[in-house]
Formats: C-alpha cells, sequence, structure tokens
C-alpha cells in the first residue's frame, strides 16, 4: 500500500475448479509486472477461511521460470 496500491485493485476471484485466485488492476498489477524476474510467470497462491464474525487470508506469490 506504500507503492500507491490500492485495496480496490486486488480481487480475489475464483477459477473454473473453484480454487481462488488473485486478479490484479491498476497499480498492483505494474507492481507485480515490475517485481516479476524476466522469464518469469508469477503464480498466487490463497488460503482463505472465515467465521461468522472473522475472516482470514493467507497469499503467497511465486515467480515461476518459464519452461
Amino acid at each position: 500500500m506504500s507503492k500507491g496500491v490500492k485495496w480496490s485493485e486486488i480481487e480475489v476471484v475464483n477459477i473454473a475448479s473453484g480454487q481462488p485466485t488473485l486478479k490484479l488492476y491498476g497499480k498492483a498489477a505494474d507492481l507485480m509486472t515490475e517485481k516479476t524476474p524476466t522469464n518469469h510467470t508469477l503464480k498466487t497462491h490463497i488460503s482463505l477461511t472465515d467465521t461468522d464474525s472473522l475472516a482470514q487470508a493467507f497469499v503467497v506469490l511465486e515467480a515461476v521460470i518459464d519452461a
């Protein structure tokens, strides 16, 4: 958030299997493109849990070498 990224630029979406992933927009997408090394693809891993009153998420960003 200190780099000008807004929460509204980060969206949790489900892929066809139902697995959650991130969709990035605007400055968030630009920053991840800038930080991902050349010849690498960014992968996101998300774990979500919630109760009636609390929610928690763990996010791991992984740069995978292109084959």
